[in-house]
């Protein structure tokens, strides 16, 4: 039997599974559930929806193609049509579960005939458990699904609510410890924070204290993920040629936010406060980012000057989060689930830079700040970090009407 990092069976041929079938080993468990097939109609489209939904209040998997045979209680290899099973079962996961779930899905092609197989579908534990189908909300007992009570459902939503709101309070902590005080300031400014849910304090202590060199790596070699269509919007982290030892980490930085004990200094004789870059990666696996050009001024050295909002940076700095975030989590052998939030703040009657760049006038954001926090499984921001930074500022962009330049940045495909 084959255990993969997080302590779960994964089956990777089919001999894995008939081996297993053999030894007695495959049982039904709160973690793991065999199915015959998915099925196409509604009713049975409405069981793998609560099968699934089951698993996402602590994790687990669901294989199918194995059926059990009643007179013995063993089970039996029943290989089913692969073309198509997967994507229906991401769908029913998408569209059948609310909210929206989150899975893995792995063929594994039968020997005799490799357009039948199996698939073995993981379900991490979901931040946004418990989720509901047809209107009931789904857990998991000993061996088989449950339908939660009143009570479990309230309980398990008081746990969800002190994430979000720890969230909140560190992204206020961020605009307080800003570089430059808020009466001050001349540009919007982005802040964005990465916290790992449940890792241990030190967690990226060595990552994080050694001399930098793998941290800085780790921020370039991960650029060439960022698409091409944001990527090169500055202040890239390529600008944050400066280091600085922190309380809680290490920082890369631009010379604008090299002030003693993380202040502002001006270096030229026009502000560059559109210039203020600082990227921070800590001790417990948290990643802080602070960007001055959330709203930037074109002409104001000649022409006619005018604020935009620089909504391609906080697409493009939503994916690098969360990308970063990844890359520790592989780094720190973390697995568990992240927060994530963003504050962006001065938008209050101004348009996007999209629109500037055709020389018209888009809608103007109608309030001061946008913020938003999400929660993720260690194994969605690896396989869909698209989808992740797409809850993060998919609603800034809608709000700016520049949904058609990048929704397609940030969907999973």
């Amino acid at each position: 039997m084959r255990i993969n990092g997080e302590g779960q069976w994964q089956p990777e041929t089919e001999a894995d599974i008939r081996a297993c079938i053999d030894d007695a080993d495959l049982q039904e468990s709160h973690y793991l559930d065999m199915k015959r097939e998915v099925g196409d109609n509604p009713r049975k489209r409405k069981e793998t929806a609560a099968d699934l939904a089951s698993f996402a209040l602590d994790g687990g998997a669901l294989l199918i193609g194995v059926a059990e045979n009643k007179e013995n209680r063993t089970w039996e290899l029943a290989p089913q049509p692969l073309n198509g099973l997967a994507e229906r079962i991401e769908q029913v996961a998408a569209s059948a579960v609310d909210p929206a779930l989150f899975v893995a899905t792995h063929e594994i092609p039968s020997a005799a005939d490799p357009t039948t197989g199996y698939v073995f579908v993981q379900i991490p534990q979901s931040p946004s458990a418990p989720h509901m189908v047809d209107g009931v909300y789904i857990g998991r007992g000993d061996k088989t699904k449950t339908r939660l009570s009143d009570a479990e459902v309230t309980r398990y939503h008081a746990k969800r609510e002190p994430i979000e709101g720890h969230l909140e309070r560190l992204l206020d902590a961020e605009r307080d410890r800003d570089h430059v005080p808020a009466h001050t300031q001349q540009t919007g400014h982005l802040y964005l924070v990465a916290h790992p849910l449940s890792a241990r304090r030190d967690v990226a202590l060595q990552l994080v204290r050694d001399d930098g060199s793998e941290l800085l790596q780790l921020i370039v070699a991960l650029e060439g993920t960022i698409p091409r269509d944001v990527r090169e919007f500055a202040p890239t982290p390529g600008y944050a040629t400066a280091t600085a030892t922190r309380a809680q980490g290490r920082a890369w930085c631009t010379q604008a936010a090299l002030g003693p004990g993380r202040t502002f200094e001006s270096t030229s004789a026009h502000n560059d406060e559109e210039d203020l870059l600082d990227i921070e990666f800590r001790e417990d696996g948290g990643i802080r980012v602070l960007m001055g050009r959330m709203t930037a001024t074109w002409g104001r050295y000649g022409g006619d000057a005018k604020t935009v909002v620089a909504d391609g940076l906080a697409v493009a700095y939503a994916l690098r989060v969360v990308r970063w975030a990844d890359a520790i989590a592989e780094r720190t052998g973390y697995h568990g689930s992240w927060g994530f939030g963003v504050l962006a703040t001065g938008l209050r009657g101004l348009s996007s830079s999209a629109y500037q760049e055709r020389f018209s006038s888009g809608p103007t954001y109608d309030a001061d700040e946008y913020r938003e926090v999400t929660t993720a499984s260690g194994m969605e921001i690896h396989t869909r970090p698209q989808a992740v930074a797409g809850r993060l500022v998919g609603r800034l962009v809608r709000g700016l009407a520049t949904s058609v330049r990048y929704d397609g940045l940030l969907r999973a495909d």
